[in-house]
Parts: C-alpha cells; structure tokens; sequence
C-alpha cells in the first residue's frame, strides 16, 4: 500500500515538473518520501543536500526557470511602451494650462499648438491602447502621431547640436533625446504591436 502511494506521488511529481507546474509542497512531500525509501539510512541533512541536488538539475528546476523568465520576456515591451508615452502625455498635457504660452514661445499659430498638444496626447494614449484592446493599428497610429511632433521640435528647436545640455546657442538643449524619441515613434509605427507579440490584428 505504501509502495504504491510512493508510485502515485512520484508519477504526480514528475507530471508537475513536466508542465513546469511550481508545485513545491507536491515536490518536496513527494521526493522525501521516494528518497527516503531508496535509503532508509540517510540522516535528514543529506536528504535535503540531495533534493536540492535534484532541483539544480536541468530536468527538474531548469523548466520551472526557462517558463518565468520567458512570461518576463513576453512583458518587457511594456517598459519602453510605458516611458515613451509617459514622456508624450506629459509634454501633452502640460501644454493645455498656457496653449496661449507655448504657441507664442514656438512662434505657432494657437490652432497648430493645439494640434501638437492632441498629437502628443494621441500618440501616448494609442503606444498604451494597442496591446491592451489587441489591435496593432492603434499601435501604429500612436507612432505615426509622434512622428511630425519629433521632426519638429527637432528642426525648430534642437538642430545643430548632438547634446542635449543646454548651450548659448541652444538654450533647450541639443537632438539627442528627441531623435531617440523620432526613432522610437517610427518604430512603432512601422512594426505596432512586433512580430512576437499577442494582439497583432
């Protein structure tokens, strides 16, 4: 009888570890047991030296790991999702309190400010919506939003230095960081959601 629910805890395990299922009570419950019945002798130090042995091993705790770091993989295109459009609805945003102000600092008409304010807004909002409602073109719609905005500030403000400090001859600073931010819009625009990703419709 009690070979037997040796056997069935055993065949549970190794289902588990299959499926890359964590179970740790299962696991640890289950290879005591089959353990300690291989060697009745083994004190309880060198029990646990031997199941830590067994999780080491790429049969047993390499699954588990490849499984979690592949769901991590999966997300990671959220962190420079959540950083571009976190700049973009910032800047967006912020321009609505004085759209008077920064249209007459850029020498824009107010009705083109406006405009740069909702593209600002439209690309920030359309980089988070894509993955979440699953559909690639509101990805791309909020790159190419981006895009005009970028070509812009860079061509109006930021050209003829690299760095982005401030200098006599641009006091807002150099392209550096709004051609990152160009390079990104367009990459967004031309791939939305990746190859790779869920929601690509």
């Amino acid at each position: 009888m009690g070979h037997s629910a040796d056997q069935a805890a055993e065949g549970s395990l190794e289902r588990a570890l299959k499926e890359n299922r964590p179970t740790p009570g299962l696991y640890w419950q289950a290879s005591i047991n089959i353990l300690m019945e291989d060697n009745p002798m083994k004190t309880t130090a060198e029990t646990y030296d031997e199941l830590a042995r067994l999780e080491s091993g790429p049969s047993r705790l390499g699954p588990l790991l490849t499984n979690w770091w592949e769901h991590l993989a999966a997300a990671a295109h959220w962190l420079p999702r959540l950083a571009f459009a976190g700049v973009f609805l910032f800047h967006g945003v912020g321009k609505f309190p004085d759209l008077a102000g920064f249209a007459g600092m850029m020498g824009l008409p107010v009705p083109v400010a406006l405009l740069v304010a909702l593209a600002e807004m439209a690309g920030g909002l359309g980089i988070l919506a894509g993955p979440l409602l699953r559909r690639d073109w509101i990805t791309r719609l909020g790159g190419l939003a981006t895009v005009p905005v970028m070509i812009g500030a860079i061509g109006m403000v930021h050209l003829g230095q690299w760095s982005f400090v401030a200098s006599d001859t641009h006091p807002m600073g150099g392209m550096e960081f709004q051609v990152l931010l160009l390079a990104l819009g367009l990459w967004y625009l031309l791939v939305g959601n990746g190859a790779d990703r869920p929601g690509r419709a």
